[in-house]
């Protein structure tokens, strides 16, 4: 469904209407530039190319904008039902039960158009919400379909060749035999039910546990990279110090490879380590708004990750900023870079 939105959002005709008129605009910007006139008529003709193509299609690309941020939602509302609702709903509407742009699921009605008027475009209304469906009667042409709600918001859906005398009924009709087949499968006993919601918690937390498992292998990979760019640090640093006591004398390469590449590791795993567990934390918590029946299950579970990658960031943030102010692994880097890439020292 989401992809679908998506598709029609990009094969939208306006799309072709903005190209052709900043096509025209340049070509004839462009062909009276050739002509060598005066100042005063390019900037008359600019002017009156702003007015008539870039006034419209300032207008639709607003309009194009409130759409693409009605899909959004659109899709945060999909993405909010559990998993076994969404993919009903996917089925439903890959089987195509429509009338124009409207599709009908069981238990919600979908409504895919690319619009962004007021009370129009993407939705995803449930059948026990409508009141009643009309002709709207703020429009006299006839063209407007309106979705009464319960909480006394209407949803618009257009139909360019206008609101045909059948419609209205049919989707009415539609809509009170799939509320009547809603009402008799909540018959089922309470027993079926609870299997159901147990199976979806099971479901929940291994999904959780696979996630958890993922992420604590990512804060324990984090702690090791940075102890081994750590111990990679102090090597050659070792080496670099044997070497001058020794009175060995180093080529700037040599010693700019000695002070660079091992300070830059430590520095990318002091800091790339960090926020890769952040971003990693984020993309775990980004469902915490979903299926919160389920997710409270493992609360504990999830909070405990939280505060353990928090404590990771903050270990590996205190230690390497300890090493790198005693070892002055900053200075060093500039040393080794100035010798490696600009040959002179510092």
């Amino acid at each position: 469904m989401v992809k679908e939105a998506y598709r029609r959002f990009f094969l939208n005709k306006v799309w072709l209407y903005l190209v052709m008129v900043a096509l025209v605009s340049i070509f004839l910007y462009t062909y009276v530039s050739s002509l060598g006139v005066s100042g005063e008529t390019m900037n008359l003709l600019v002017f009156v190319l702003l007015f008539l193509g870039g006034f419209p299609a300032l207008l639709a690309l607003m309009n194009m904008f409130g759409a693409f941020f009605k899909i959004l939602a659109f899709t945060r509302e999909i993405k909010g039902f559990p998993e076994f609702i969404r993919e009903r709903l996917e089925y439903d509407f890959q089987s195509g039960d429509q009338i124009g742009d409207l599709y009908f699921t069981n238990s919600h009605l979908l409504v895919f158009q690319v619009r962004g008027g007021r009370g129009q475009g993407m939705a995803c209304i449930p059948y026990r919400e409508i009141r009643e469906v009309r002709v709207a009667p703020r429009y006299a042409n006839g063209v407007f379909l309106e979705i009464l709600l319960e909480n006394r918001y209407s949803h618009y859906v257009y139909f360019p060749s206008g609101v045909k005398p059948g419609t209205v009924p049919a989707i009415g009709e539609k809509i009170s035999g799939l509320l009547s087949r809603m009402e008799s499968l909540e018959r089922v006993p309470q027993e079926v039910r609870k299997a159901e919601k147990r199976e979806a918690q099971r479901e929940e937390r291994k999904k959780l546990s696979s996630m958890g498992g993922v992420f604590m292998i990512l804060d324990f990979g984090a702690i090791m990279g940075f102890c081994g760019a750590v111990m990679y640090a102090e090597q050659c640093r070792e080496r670099l110090y044997l070497a001058e006591s020794a009175g060995y004398f180093l080529e700037m390469s040599q010693r700019g490879r000695l002070l660079f590449f091992p300070n830059l590791l430590f520095y990318i795993a002091m800091i790339g380590g960090p926020l890769l567990l952040l971003a990693s934390l984020l993309v775990f918590l980004r469902r915490w708004g979903g299926e919160t029946d389920a997710w409270s299950l493992e609360w504990k579970t999830r909070w405990k990750l939280v505060a353990f990658t928090v404590l990771v960031v903050l270990f590996l943030l205190f230690l390497g900023s300890m090493y790198a102010s005693d070892v002055e692994a900053w200075r060093s880097l500039k040393e080794g870079f100035f010798l490696l890439f600009g040959g002179v020292a510092p």
